[in-house]
This record gives C-alpha cells, structure tokens and sequence, in this order.
C-alpha cells in the first residue's frame, strides 16, 4: 500500500512540475520576459530529474539483483545533469530579475557544482556520507543564491528593496525548506538504522528528498501565481499590434 501511495505522489510531483513549465513557456511567449524562460526550463529539469527515482526501480528488476547496500543509487551522473539545469535555471532567473549581467558570475556556479559533484562521485567511497555530500552541492547551490538575493538586498537602492520586499514570504518560504531539505538528508542518511529499511519498516529510498519535493512546490506555486497575474492583465488588456 504504501508503494502505490509513493507511486501516486511521485505522479502528482511530476504533473505539477511539467504543468508549471508549461505556464511559464506560455507567460514567456505572451510577456518575452526571461526569468520566466529560465523557469520554465528549470521546472522541466526537475521533471527529469524527479523521474530518475523510476529508472533505478527499472534497473533493478530488469536484472533481477538486489543492490549490495541501502544507499545505492544508479544514476548519479544524470542527477548532476538534472541538478545543474535545475539549480543554475533559477540562478539566471534571479540574475535576470537583479539585472546581474557579468557573464562570468552567472556562469561560475554551475562550473563549480558540476566539477565539485563529479569529483565527489569519483573520489568518494560509496555509502551514507557520500550520498550527503553528492546531494549536499544541491544545498550549496542553493544556500549562494540566497545569500547573493541577501547581499543585493542590503546594497541597491530603496525602489529595488521594495521591489524585492514584495517576495519576503516567497523568500522566506524557500530558506524554511532548504533547511528541511538539510535536515531530512542528516536524518535518513545518518540516523535510520539501515536495518530498517532492509525490512521495509522504513520507506526510505537515497534519491528522493520530500523536503526538496515541497521546497519545488512552494516555488510552483509562487511563479504560477506570477504567470496567472501577468497572464491576466494581457487578457484584460492585450498589447496592441504594431
């Protein structure tokens, strides 16, 4: 019973995730305002990267072995794929909306996290510890985005700090679950006794994180209600034909 409810939520995680997409795309092409196009693609990454979960359950049972430990997971050179267009999508959407336009700043995060994910995939041993610093650059990554929002805050002038004070709650709401996000993988990563979950009294599976699930879902519903606005006031009144 619970696999068919995982199964389910993982369906409705997925079909939030591509509607949302869909809705930035469509936002994008009425308004040609890019943030919404970095979100778009962002959200479609996350489609991806959220239905990698299958592709491990797909391999298992087409070879018919069970994996040596609790903490496997077959495709991690993928989730840095995923992660990276995620993650770095809504970074240039935040360097869009801060007119951020230094090249090399906007593109130096997704180096750093590409190369500092591969080596810890190379280097690392396998187990608990390297699945939280694997996913920990997830968290890094996340953590100088808010900070860079932070420090833009503190130094631009009042039009643009009121203009940012505007999405207080939306920014609040993403730092509260990017600790959640932290917090769950210390717990399921350190603290469940793998026995546990070898007898299936713990649903626990390395690659899905609920925290960064409901963290993505906060962030769907607040650039949905952005694309539904913008949406609404071209329907109210639509821009004239040149």
């Amino acid at each position: 019973m619970g696999l068919v409810v995982l199964f389910y939520y993982t369906l409705i995680i997925l079909l939030v995730s591509i509607m949302t997409s869909a809705m930035c795309l469509s936002t994008f092409l009425v308004t040609h305002r890019k943030y919404l196009g970095f979100a778009c693609i962002g959200f479609l990454f996350y489609f991806f990267d959220v239905a990698l979960v299958f592709l491990d359950d797909f391999t298992v049972n087409s070879t018919g072995t069970m994996p040596e430990s609790v903490y496997f997971i077959g495709s991690q050179v993928t989730s840095i794929v995923t992660g990276c267009g995620l993650f770095t999508a809504f970074w240039l959407m935040v360097c869009d909306a801060l007119d951020e336009q230094r090249r090399a700043l906007q593109i130096a995060p997704a180096v750093v996290f590409v190369i500092a994910s591969l080596a810890v995939y190379a280097f690392m041993p396998s187990g608990n510890t390297h699945l939280f610093v694997f996913y920990g650059m997830r968290t890094l990554y996340l953590l100088w985005i808010m900070v860079y929002i932070a420090v833009r805050y503190m130094g631009r002038s009042d039009a643009l700090r009121e203009r940012m004070w505007r999405h207080r709650i939306g920014y609040a709401g993403v730092l509260v679950l990017g600790a959640a996000v932290l917090i769950e993988n210390v717990l399921f990563l350190f603290y469940i006794d793998p026995v546990l979950v070898e007898s299936g009294a713990v649903p626990f599976f390395p690659e899905r994180n609920f925290a960064e699930n409901a963290l993505m879902l906060w962030m769907a519903a607040f650039i949905g209600a952005s694309c539904y606005k913008l949406l609404s006031i071209h329907f109210v009144k639509p821009p004239r034909r040149s």
